[in-house]
């Protein structure tokens, strides 16, 4: 005799925020793997030559790729500052033998992800 299982809709996690929150950024992690996958093809077609380069760069431009380009940057957003969000959970850092607070744990990941997108920033706009 097998024992009950209660069904399980695939909507269970809608009628509660925590759940729902969670489920969404689990979901924008298929978008951060779509943005890699897209980066990753402008290092590839670059390896390429030029032409393959500037056909990569029209196909990424089209209206449909701007859109989808539009919402992942949303995702992407969203997912890492609720990943940052989770580091003091994460990590117990010590500093003297002491754990640091958990706000001064957040404030140091956000600083490191404002100076590594201050970086990142230069460099593009320095090509440009």
């Amino acid at each position: 005799m097998t024992p009950y299982r209660r069904p399980v809709r695939f909507t269970w996690w809608w009628g509660h925020r925590a759940y729902t929150l969670f489920v969404a950024r689990e979901l924008t992690s298929i978008f951060v793997a779509a943005t890699a996958l897209v980066l990753l093809g402008f290092a590839w077609t670059a390896a390429q030559g030029r032409e393959a380069y500037e056909a990569y760069v029209g196909l990424v431009s089209r209206p449909g790729a701007a859109l989808f380009h539009a919402v992942a940057l949303v995702a992407v957003t969203y997912h890492a500052v609720t990943w940052w969000m989770l580091a003091p959970r994460a990590a117990a850092v010590r500093v003297g033998g002491r754990r640091l607070p958990p706000r001064a744990v957040l404030r140091g990941a956000y600083a490191a992800w404002a100076v590594a997108s201050a970086v990142v920033a230069w460099l593009v706009l320095r090509g440009a």
